[in-house]
């Protein structure tokens, strides 16, 4: 069976389409991509056993990246780490080097710009590090994943670990898109985080894989410590909400220092919610229709 995955589901619209497309004008028509016909090769430069679940392996490029902050995009709960990481990945354009080999999980290949990698991939420069994983992982392997995720830290030399999360709302009409929530075990980290009007959070329960990480941090190991910083943006509970990972990649631009354009992300966030509020105004209207039908 072949399964085609692609993460830009909320980068492009996927509303009707007409039957048949308008004719290019000699203006419109643009030069044909370049399409990779051959799949590159990465050479291996590390390859170890964190656990029975996981096996690192890093590439040749990766001593480039070496003690840039780690920010981890698992979406096993919503779709913000997913779209976070990939939208970092592509605006800066990071490298690909390395892997994390799930030995529990059915073989497969992720396709993306003709180059063929692991379902769970690590990107980076010296700026900032990446890992991902398109799809969500099997509760299972969840602890494994966490202790794994631990262990390679001191392999990439990093100290400051970042997770991203989506803060579901019922509504936008009151929502703040300028204010996320925080947890960090970091006092520079919160100070900074306070000093753009965002706030700690105080009571909450963070399930997945950032909250674990983030119980892992909280124990300082003999061997290697680190510091850990999870954001909460709002996002509306009811569709794909682009808004909070627009959020958390400005504020992740503005500590950590690199540049990022969020205008693309910003426009299909726009689009998507006010279909979203048209649709759901539709059905607001039909049901009171029915209701007075019966009254």
């Amino acid at each position: 069976m072949l399964c085609v995955f692609s993460w830009s589901l909320c980068s492009q619209q996927h509303y009707s389409q007409p039957d048949c497309m308008p004719m290019k004008t000699e203006k419109e028509t643009k030069e044909p991509e370049v399409i990779r016909k051959v799949v590159s090769k990465q050479k291996v430069s590390l390859r170890d056993t964190l656990n029975e679940t996981f096996d690192l392996v890093l590439f040749s490029n990766y001593e480039e990246c070496k003690g840039a902050p780690l920010v981890i995009g698992f979406g096993d709960i919503g779709i913000t780490p997913i779209i976070t990481s990939n939208s970092i990945i592509e605006q800066l354009e990071l490298s690909y080097i390395g892997v994390l080999i799930n030995k529990q999980a059915a073989p497969a290949s992720v396709i993306t710009g003709g180059q063929a990698m692991h379902p769970i991939r690590i990107f980076g420069n010296k700026e900032v590090m990446v890992i991902v994983a398109d799809s969500k992982m099997d509760a299972k392997v969840s602890v494994d994943l966490v202790d794994s995720l631990v262990k390679l830290l001191p392999y990439l030399e990093s100290k400051k670990v970042f997770c991203c999360e989506g803060a579901p709302t019922e509504t936008t009409e009151k929502m703040e898109r300028k204010e996320l929530q925080f947890v960090t075990t970091s006092e520079e980290t919160a100070d900074f985080l306070i000093g753009l009007n965002h706030k700690a959070l105080q009571e909450a329960v963070i399930a997945g894989i950032s909250g674990g990480v983030l119980a892992e941090c909280t124990a300082i190991h003999a061997n290697y410590d680190f510091d850990t910083c999870i954001f909460l943006a709002p996002t509306c509970s009811f569709y794909p909400d682009i808004w909070a990972s627009v959020l958390i990649i400005q504020t992740l631009s503005e500590m950590l220092q690199f540049k990022t354009d969020t205008s693309t992300l910003e426009k299909n966030a726009k689009k998507l919610e006010d279909k979203a509020n048209e649709l759901m105004g539709l059905h607001k209207g039909s049901a009171a229709m029915n209701s007075s039908l019966y009254m």
